[in-house]
């Protein structure tokens, strides 16, 4: 495994690369509040078949933070990724990562081969639904106990108190799901990241509300 640094107008993304340089392509996206080692399991069990490719976007796991997090930045990224790979690749999305690649699948770009989507949340677009998910609960928390921990001017550590203990949407909490380099990696004095205010996805027309897979042989 190879860890990369790509740069996206100024933003510096992070990435890991698996597998043989010559093998087909694959890059995995995750969703909101992970990170690109969310996919560390499945890039182990498939590094050799395939070349796996995977990404932190902005604001998530090593990358930079930003000005700006819509639907577009995020698209941004993963083209950013794409540009890389330089040939026909398939995506995989998991939540946000699914709204990103839903939407990679709409254009002609020729270094998507397919698109799988993993759980998009399309329905977030209906802001009733939205209300009556788990996540605004979670984010108003998070957002909240940043506040105090700022106002407090806590040690980083506090911080990641309050994030490995917090409940997690896949059961348990955060910390029973870090991989082990999350685990032992210890920040260099950075100030702690922003919290990413979630953003209301606008499902296409043209996009199913079940998760499909996307051919761009056309």
């Amino acid at each position: 495994m190879t860890d990369i640094t790509l740069n996206n107008g100024g933003t510096k993304l992070a990435l890991s690369v698996y597998g043989p340089e010559n093998d087909h392509p694959v890059l995995f996206l995750h969703g909101i509040s992970l990170s690109r080692d969310s996919w560390e399991e499945v890039a182990l069990s498939l590094r050799s078949r395939y070349q796996v490719w995977t990404l932190d976007f902005r604001g998530h796991g090593h990358s930079d933070r930003a000005s700006s997090y819509t639907l577009a930045d995020y698209q941004s990224d993963a083209e950013t990724a794409l540009r890389a790979i330089g040939r026909p690749t398939v995506v995989v999305g998991h939540s946000l990562g699914a709204c990103v690649a839903g939407t990679l699948a709409q254009e002609r770009n020729p270094n998507i081969r397919a698109i799988l989507l993993e759980d998009p949340p399309w329905y977030l677009g209906e802001m009733g639904v939205w209300a009556q998910s788990v996540y605004p609960k979670i984010f108003a928390n998070v957002r909240a106990q940043q506040a105090l921990l700022q106002q407090e001017e806590a040690p980083l550590a506090k911080y990641r108190e309050f994030v490995s203990n917090s409940p997690s949407p896949m059961g348990g909490i955060a910390s029973d799901h870090f991989s082990p380099r999350r685990r032992s990696f210890e920040p260099r004095g950075e100030p702690p990241r922003r919290s990413v205010r979630p953003a209301v996805f606008r499902r296409s027309p043209s996009i199913s509300r079940r998760s499909r897979a996307f051919s761009n042989s056309r």
